[in-house]
Protein backbone atom coordinates (compact mmCIF):
# COMPACT_ATOMS: atom_id res chain seq x y z
CA UNK A 1 0.00 0.00 0.00
CA UNK A 2 1.56 2.98 -1.37
CA UNK A 3 -0.42 4.98 1.49
CA UNK A 4 1.55 3.75 4.37
CA UNK A 5 4.68 4.41 2.97
CA UNK A 6 4.10 8.57 3.38
CA UNK A 7 5.17 11.10 5.83
CA UNK A 8 2.52 12.00 8.25
CA UNK A 9 3.62 15.68 6.35
CA UNK A 10 3.08 14.31 2.87
CA UNK A 11 -0.39 11.76 4.07
CA UNK A 12 -1.39 15.65 5.52
CA UNK A 13 -0.90 17.46 2.21
CA UNK A 14 -2.68 15.42 0.44
CA UNK A 15 -5.78 15.11 2.50
CA UNK A 16 -5.27 18.83 2.35
CA UNK A 17 -5.05 18.51 -1.27
CA UNK A 18 -2.56 20.90 -1.96
CA UNK A 19 0.70 20.87 -3.59
CA UNK A 20 3.75 18.98 -1.42
CA UNK A 21 7.10 20.93 -1.31
CA UNK A 22 9.60 19.69 -3.86
CA UNK A 23 13.23 19.99 -1.48
CA UNK A 24 16.70 21.62 -2.69
CA UNK A 25 19.25 19.15 -3.55
CA UNK A 26 22.09 18.82 -0.90
CA UNK A 27 24.00 20.57 -3.33
CA UNK A 28 21.67 23.40 -3.12
CA UNK A 29 21.92 23.59 1.10
CA UNK A 30 24.53 26.49 1.78
CA UNK A 31 26.97 25.09 3.91
CA UNK A 32 26.40 21.74 3.70
CA UNK A 33 29.79 20.52 2.34
CA UNK A 34 31.99 22.81 4.68
CA UNK A 35 33.29 20.03 7.57
CA UNK A 36 30.80 20.87 10.71
CA UNK A 37 33.85 21.62 13.02
CA UNK A 38 35.29 24.58 10.58
CA UNK A 39 31.69 25.86 11.12
CA UNK A 40 30.29 29.10 13.16
CA UNK A 41 27.89 28.56 15.97
CA UNK A 42 25.13 30.19 13.71
CA UNK A 43 26.43 28.66 10.90
CA UNK A 44 25.57 25.23 12.44
CA UNK A 45 22.40 26.62 13.99
CA UNK A 46 21.48 27.61 10.06
CA UNK A 47 22.15 24.28 8.65
CA UNK A 48 20.16 22.40 11.27
CA UNK A 49 17.45 24.02 10.23
CA UNK A 50 17.76 23.60 6.61
CA UNK A 51 18.94 20.50 6.66
CA UNK A 52 15.68 19.03 9.07
CA UNK A 53 12.92 20.61 6.84
CA UNK A 54 14.96 18.97 3.50
CA UNK A 55 14.82 15.32 4.84
CA UNK A 56 11.01 15.99 5.81
CA UNK A 57 10.41 17.29 3.02
CA UNK A 58 12.10 14.09 1.21
CA UNK A 59 13.30 11.29 2.86
CA UNK A 60 14.11 9.15 0.50
CA UNK A 61 16.73 11.61 -1.08
CA UNK A 62 17.76 12.74 1.79
CA UNK A 63 19.34 9.19 2.67
CA UNK A 64 21.38 9.26 -0.46
CA UNK A 65 24.78 11.23 -1.05
CA UNK A 66 25.14 12.63 -4.42
CA UNK A 67 27.80 12.93 -7.00
CA UNK A 68 28.30 15.88 -9.11
CA UNK A 69 30.66 16.27 -11.87
CA UNK A 70 33.31 19.32 -11.71
CA UNK A 71 33.70 21.47 -14.48
CA UNK A 72 36.29 20.76 -16.33
CA UNK A 73 37.94 22.18 -20.39
CA UNK A 74 35.39 21.16 -22.93
CA UNK A 75 35.83 17.91 -24.82
CA UNK A 76 36.89 19.79 -27.96
CA UNK A 77 39.40 21.53 -25.74
CA UNK A 78 40.62 18.67 -24.32
CA UNK A 79 40.61 16.28 -27.93
CA UNK A 80 42.61 19.58 -28.74
CA UNK A 81 45.42 19.14 -26.19
CA UNK A 82 45.49 15.67 -26.28
CA UNK A 83 46.09 15.97 -30.10
CA UNK A 84 48.71 18.20 -29.69
CA UNK A 85 50.63 16.79 -26.91
CA UNK A 86 50.55 13.47 -29.26
CA UNK A 87 52.52 15.73 -32.05
CA UNK A 88 55.80 13.83 -30.71
CA UNK A 89 54.30 10.71 -30.80
CA UNK A 90 53.14 10.47 -27.01
CA UNK A 91 49.93 8.93 -26.07
CA UNK A 92 48.72 10.90 -23.39
CA UNK A 93 44.99 10.08 -22.31
CA UNK A 94 42.35 12.42 -22.52
CA UNK A 95 41.15 13.72 -19.36
CA UNK A 96 38.50 11.44 -17.01
CA UNK A 97 35.58 13.62 -15.31
CA UNK A 98 36.12 14.32 -11.89
CA UNK A 99 33.08 14.41 -9.39
CA UNK A 100 32.29 15.64 -6.12
CA UNK A 101 30.32 13.46 -3.77
CA UNK A 102 28.26 15.31 -1.53
CA UNK A 103 27.84 14.01 2.19
CA UNK A 104 24.08 12.69 2.59
CA UNK A 105 21.76 15.26 4.37
CA UNK A 106 20.93 12.87 7.51
CA UNK A 107 24.55 11.95 7.64
CA UNK A 108 25.14 15.67 7.97
CA UNK A 109 22.42 15.91 10.63
CA UNK A 110 23.99 13.43 12.72
CA UNK A 111 27.68 14.63 12.23
CA UNK A 112 25.92 18.41 14.02
CA UNK A 113 24.35 16.11 16.74
CA UNK A 114 27.61 14.42 17.35
CA UNK A 115 30.00 16.16 19.77
CA UNK A 116 32.58 14.11 18.46
CA UNK A 117 32.27 15.57 14.75
CA UNK A 118 30.59 18.90 15.34
CA UNK A 119 33.74 20.49 17.32
CA UNK A 120 32.56 20.04 20.53
CA UNK A 121 29.14 22.66 20.23
CA UNK A 122 26.72 21.52 22.79
CA UNK A 123 23.93 23.91 21.93
CA UNK A 124 24.33 22.80 18.20
CA UNK A 125 24.25 18.96 19.29
CA UNK A 126 21.06 19.62 21.41
CA UNK A 127 18.96 21.31 18.49
CA UNK A 128 20.45 18.42 16.35
CA UNK A 129 18.98 15.54 18.61
CA UNK A 130 16.01 17.57 19.16
CA UNK A 131 15.33 17.51 15.42
CA UNK A 132 16.61 13.96 14.67
CA UNK A 133 13.62 12.58 17.47
CA UNK A 134 11.25 14.67 15.25
CA UNK A 135 12.41 13.61 11.97
CA UNK A 136 11.88 10.03 12.94
CA UNK A 137 8.84 10.59 14.51
CA UNK A 138 7.28 11.49 11.00
CA UNK A 139 9.42 9.43 8.87
CA UNK A 140 9.30 6.07 10.17
CA UNK A 141 6.45 3.96 8.57
CA UNK A 142 3.73 2.79 10.26
CA UNK A 143 4.46 -1.21 9.35
CA UNK A 144 7.38 -2.63 10.66
CA UNK A 145 10.54 -2.73 8.17
CA UNK A 146 12.00 -5.93 8.01
CA UNK A 147 14.69 -6.57 5.97
CA UNK A 148 15.12 -9.35 2.92
CA UNK A 149 17.47 -12.02 2.69
CA UNK A 150 20.10 -13.19 0.79
CA UNK A 151 17.45 -15.66 -0.69
CA UNK A 152 14.97 -12.73 -1.33
CA UNK A 153 17.69 -10.81 -2.76
CA UNK A 154 18.72 -12.81 -5.02
CA UNK A 155 15.37 -13.35 -6.69
CA UNK A 156 14.66 -10.83 -9.42
CA UNK A 157 12.37 -8.10 -8.10
CA UNK A 158 10.66 -5.28 -9.81
CA UNK A 159 13.08 -1.59 -9.82
CA UNK A 160 10.79 -0.50 -7.50
CA UNK A 161 10.89 -3.25 -5.05
CA UNK A 162 14.67 -2.86 -5.00
CA UNK A 163 14.15 1.07 -4.39
CA UNK A 164 12.25 0.34 -1.58
CA UNK A 165 14.80 -2.35 0.09
CA UNK A 166 17.52 0.46 -0.48
CA UNK A 167 15.21 2.74 1.25
CA UNK A 168 14.18 0.77 4.11
CA UNK A 169 17.53 -0.17 4.95
CA UNK A 170 19.28 3.30 4.63
CA UNK A 171 16.48 4.27 6.83
CA UNK A 172 17.24 1.43 9.66
CA UNK A 173 21.20 2.53 9.44
CA UNK A 174 20.53 6.09 10.00
CA UNK A 175 18.22 5.35 12.87
CA UNK A 176 20.76 2.63 14.51
CA UNK A 177 22.84 5.48 14.37
CA UNK A 178 20.45 7.63 16.10
CA UNK A 179 20.26 5.49 18.94
CA UNK A 180 23.26 4.67 19.40
CA UNK A 181 24.34 8.24 19.47
CA UNK A 182 21.59 8.51 22.34
CA UNK A 183 23.22 5.69 24.42
CA UNK A 184 26.82 7.40 23.99
CA UNK A 185 25.77 10.65 24.75
CA UNK A 186 23.92 9.70 27.67
CA UNK A 187 26.41 7.15 28.89
CA UNK A 188 29.32 10.34 28.82
CA UNK A 189 27.13 12.83 30.76
CA UNK A 190 27.45 15.33 28.35
CA UNK A 191 24.74 17.74 28.18
CA UNK A 192 23.45 17.26 31.91
CA UNK A 193 19.73 17.63 31.04
CA UNK A 194 19.65 13.48 31.08
CA UNK A 195 15.52 13.91 31.89
CA UNK A 196 15.63 15.04 28.26
CA UNK A 197 18.09 12.28 26.84
CA UNK A 198 16.03 9.28 28.85
CA UNK A 199 12.84 10.55 27.58
CA UNK A 200 14.96 10.00 23.67
CA UNK A 201 15.80 7.01 24.47
CA UNK A 202 12.72 5.81 25.63
CA UNK A 203 10.77 6.95 22.45
CA UNK A 204 13.54 5.50 20.46
CA UNK A 205 12.95 2.16 22.30
CA UNK A 206 9.38 1.98 21.85
CA UNK A 207 10.03 2.75 18.44
CA UNK A 208 12.55 0.39 17.73
CA UNK A 209 10.49 -2.14 19.43
CA UNK A 210 7.58 -1.50 16.83
CA UNK A 211 9.63 -1.18 13.50
CA UNK A 212 12.85 -3.72 13.87
CA UNK A 213 14.93 -5.91 15.68
CA UNK A 214 18.71 -4.85 14.64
Amino acid sequence: DENKKLTKRQKKAAVAKVPYFTPKPASAIKGIDIPVEHMMPQQRIDLIADLSESILEDPASALTSTRTEIATPSKSQSKKENDDSNVGGSDAPINEPQYHKTQSKMNKLLDLASLSTNGHDSHAARLALLSLLAIFQDILPAYRIRLPTEAEMSVRVSKETKKTWDYERKLLQSYQKYLQLLETTWEEGKFGHRSLLSAMLQDGEQKGTKQKKF
